[in-house]
C-alpha cells in the first residue's frame, strides 16, 4: 500500500449533492450547479428518515477535499466558503485533524493538515502535524510506501518555518530510519541541548547509545571504504563488544584488519560474522581472500565453494575460486568457473581480463605439451 492508493481510496468514498439553485452563505451567493460533499451515512439517513442536511457536516467535508484533492474543480470554491462561514478556518482544520489523529484516521487527519495549509500557508502546526502522521505510516506493522520520506520533508518544511526540539526529536528518528547514523545522533543531540518535553527526552536519553553506536559504525565502515583502516579500527572496535552479535560489525573489523594485513585477526572477525549470518555470501567472499593473500589456497577453495552453495550465482566468487585453482595449477578448473562467472557477468572488466589470462596459460601449456611430444 501507499500514500496515492490511500488517498485515491478515499476519494472514492465520497459523495455529492449538487445544488439547484443559488445559495446564500455568509452573504456571499454561491451558484446553481455547484457539487457538494457529502458523507455516504447522511445521505442514507436523509434519503431513509427524511432529515435534513447537516450542513456542518458539509463544510467540514469541504474542507477534507481542499486536503485530498488540490486539483479538485470546486476547491477554490469551497475555501471562498469556508472563508466566509468559519471565523477561523485554519484553526477549524487543525481541530478536525487532531480529532481524526486521536480516532485513528490517518488520512482523513492529513486532508486536514493539508486543508489547514490553504488558510495559512506559514502554519508550522500543519507540516508538524502532517510529518507525525506520516510518520505513524511509515512505522506501523505494516508501513505505508513512501509514508516517510513524505515525513521527512513535512518536518524540514516545519523546520524552515520554526525549529522546534520536537521536530528534530522526529528528525532523528526519520534519519535513523534510512541509516543516516552520525545525521540522527547530531538531530538527538539538538533536540535534547534545547527545551524538549520530558517525555521526549526520556526516550532519546534512553536511545542515546546506540544512536551513538550507530554512528561510530557508519564511520568505521566508510572508512574501510576509504582505505582509511586504522581509523576505521579506532571506531569499530570501541562497539564491538556491544554489538557483538552484529555481523556487519564483526564484517568490517575484519576488512579493516586486513586493510592493516592482520589477517589471522581478519578471518577471526569473518569467522565470527559468518556464524552470526550464514546466508551472506559477502562474508565467504571476503574470508576467500584473505587467504589467498596468505596463499592458503585449499582454505580458500574450501571456503569459497562453501559459499557458492548458498549462493551459486556470485560471479565474484566464482572468479576468485578459478584463480585460487590457477593457484593450484588446476587450469581446467580454473576454466571451468571463470567460464561460469563470465554466464553470469559477461561485462565484468575483471572476469574478462582472468579469462584471458587463463586462455593464455592453457594455450601456452598446450605449446609445451606439443614440444615436449615432438
Amino acid at each position: 500500500m501507499d500514500i496515492k492508493t490511500l488517498f485515491d481510496e478515499k476519494k472514492e468514498q465520497l459523495y455529492f449533492i449538487e445544488l439547484n439553485k443559488d445559495i446564500t452563505l455568509g452573504g456571499k451567493v454561491f451558484k446553481k450547479g455547484l457539487d457538494l460533499p457529502v458523507d455516504k451515512d447522511v445521505l442514507q439517513n436523509t434519503v431513509a428518515k427524511s432529515d435534513d442536511f447537516d450542513f456542518k457536516k458539509i463544510l467540514r467535508d469541504m474542507c477534507l477535499l481542499i486536503g485530498l484533492d488540490a486539483t479538485f474543480v470546486h476547491r477554490d470554491v469551497y475555501i471562498d466558503i469556508a472563508k466566509h462561514l468559519l471565523k477561523n478556518p485554519y484553526e477549524y482544520c487543525m481541530h478536525l485533524g487532531v480529532v481524526s489523529s486521536q480516532k485513528n484516521r490517518p488520512v482523513d487527519a492529513l486532508c486536514f493538515f493539508k486543508a489547514g495549509l490553504a488558510f495559512n500557508e506559514t502554519a508550522i502546526d500543519s507540516y508538524y502535524n502532517m510529518g507525525k502522521v506520516y510518520y505513524s505510516l511509515a512505522t506501523q506493522q505494516e508501513p505505508v510506501q513512501g509514508a516517510m520520506a513524505l515525513s521527512e520533508s513535512a518536518f524540514k518544511k516545519a523546520r524552515e518555518i520554526e525549529n522546534k526540539p520536537e521536530i528534530d526529536y522526529y528528525m532523528a528518528y526519520v534519519a535513523y530510519s534510512g541509516e543516516r547514523y552520525s545525521e540522527a545522533f547530531d538531530y538527538a543531540k539538538k533536540a535534547l541541548s534545547a527545551n524538549l518535553p520530558e517525555e521526549y527526552s526520556a526516550d532519546l536519553i534512553e536511545k542515546m547509545p546506540l544512536f551513538e553506536d550507530k554512528t561510530k559504525y557508519q564511520l568505521g565502515y566508510q572508512y574501510v571504504l576509504d582505505g582509511r583502516y586504522q581509523e576505521a579500527l579506532e571506531a569499530l572496535l570501541t562497539i564491538s563488544v556491544a554489538h557483538e552479535d552484529d555481523w556487519r560489525v564483526q564484517f568490517f573489523i575484519g576488512l579493516a584488519f586486513r586493510g592493516e594485513q592482520r589477517y589471522q585477526d581478519a578471518i577471526m572477525r569473518f569467522k565470527k560474522a559468518r556464524d552470526l549470518n550464514m546466508a551472506e555470501d559477502r562474508i565467504y567472499n571476503e574470508l576467500g581472500i584473505t587467504y589467498m593473500l596468505m596463499a592458503e589456497f585449499n582454505s580458500a577453495k574450501e571456503v569459497f565453494m562453501e559459499g557458492l552453495s548458498l549462493k551459486p550465482l556470485n560471479a565474484e566468487m566464482l572468479c576468485n575460486l578459478a584463480i585460487v585453482h590457477l593457484e593450484l595449477d588446476e587450469k581446467k578448473l580454473a576454466k571451468k568457473f571463470i567460464e561460469e562467472a563470465y554466464k553470469i557477468a559477461p561485462d565484468d572488466q575483471i572476469i574478462n581480463d582472468t579469462s584471458a589470462y587463463i586462455d593464455k596459460l592453457m594455450d601456452e601449456s598446450t605449446d609445451e605439451d606439443s614440444k615436449t611430444n615432438s
